[in-house]
């Protein structure tokens, strides 16, 4: 099993692959902070079902930890599902933490087509 990052200086891609097919995958973006400094947020953590339970998932959010420390990341933000509890036992095995923070969201009407070149 490997674990690569596929945008060289930045942590915000990376796969885990077992005999060159990808297996997991964490997508994250930077976001500077003037409160919290320069913050890496977590969009996507995917395991494929057939892999889950077998250290795949740690391995990347471990890897994940390590390039974001590489590039002097602050903070890293890990957006779980309250009903998710193996995701949130995962990320307090590792280390984070749950915050006072809520997620709030608003869903946009789109008044024109996406442009997928954007």
């Amino acid at each position: 099993m490997s674990t690569s990052n596929y945008r060289g200086e930045s942590p915000g891609l990376l796969v885990v692959a077992r005999d060159k097919i990808i297996v997991g995958v964490v997508l994250a973006a930077y976001t500077p902070s003037a409160e919290l400094g320069r913050v890496m947020t977590v969009n996507d953590f995917f395991v494929k079902p057939g892999n889950r339970w077998k250290g795949v998932g740690r391995e990347l959010a471990i890897r994940l930890v390590e390039e974001c420390k590489r590039v002097n990341i602050d903070e890293i933000g890990l957006e779980v599902f309250q009903n998710n509890k193996t995701a949130a036992s995962s990320g307090r095995s590792i280390g984070f933490k749950p915050t006072d923070r809520f997620l709030f969201r608003q869903k946009l009407e789109q008044t024109t087509s996406r442009n997928p070149t954007l």
